[in-house]
Parts: structure tokens; C-alpha cells; sequence
């Protein structure tokens, strides 16, 4: 799941994202989630590109130092200046939402 964000399908409208305001697909869980675009620019506090996986096939989080490919459970990011935080998403992969 690097460089994605949580998404479901979902019968209603596109919902704006936090960030960029791209129409991306809504969710009632995580109406703030950021699309899968502006995860891919997420940096760590020292202006390290990062991506965020699960840990393993039964679940944790990592985010990824896309350089030097280092793992950390920091789930703190900033995307376009805005801070945000990853998380697991409830029946599996990643959600990004601002904090």
C-alpha cells in the first residue's frame, strides 16, 4: 500500500480532500482522509520523502524513508505544510488524515 491512502468504494458523491481539494471518494468513517496524491508528497520533519505500509500481513504501521528505505512507527507526516498523521485503516491498509 505505499503512497496510498485508505480508499472504499462508496455509492455516493466525491468528497473534496483536506489538502489539495481534488475530488477523491468519500468515506463515512474517514471523511477527512487525504487522496492518494498528496500521500505520495508526505515528508518526515526533516524533509525526508516518506511512503507508509502495514508492518506485516497481520497489520502495524511503518513509515518508510523512501531514500535510505529506513523504517520508523513515526506516524507523523507533513504534506504541503499541513500535519498530518497516518494510521491503520479499521479492516486494513493506510489512512492519512490531517491532525
Amino acid at each position: 500500500m505505499a503512497g496510498i491512502s485508505f480508499m472504499q468504494p462508496n455509492p455516493g458523491p466525491d468528497t473534496p480532500c483536506p489538502i489539495c481539494r481534488e475530488p477523491r471518494p468519500g468515506s463515512p468513517r474517514y471523511p477527512d482522509h487525504v487522496c492518494a496524491d498528496c500521500v505520495r508528497r508526505a515528508v518526515n520533519q526533516n524533509g525526508h520523502a516518506l511512503r507508509f505500509e502495514n508492518a506485516g500481513p497481520f497489520g502495524g504501521l511503518v513509515a518508510v524513508v523512501i531514500d535510505t528505505n529506513e523504517r520508523t512507527h513515526d506516524q507523523g507526516c507533513t504534506i504541503d505544510g499541513v500535519r498530518c498523521r497516518a494510521e491503520e485503516a479499521r479492516f486494513g491498509g493506510i489512512v492519512v488524515r490531517p491532525c
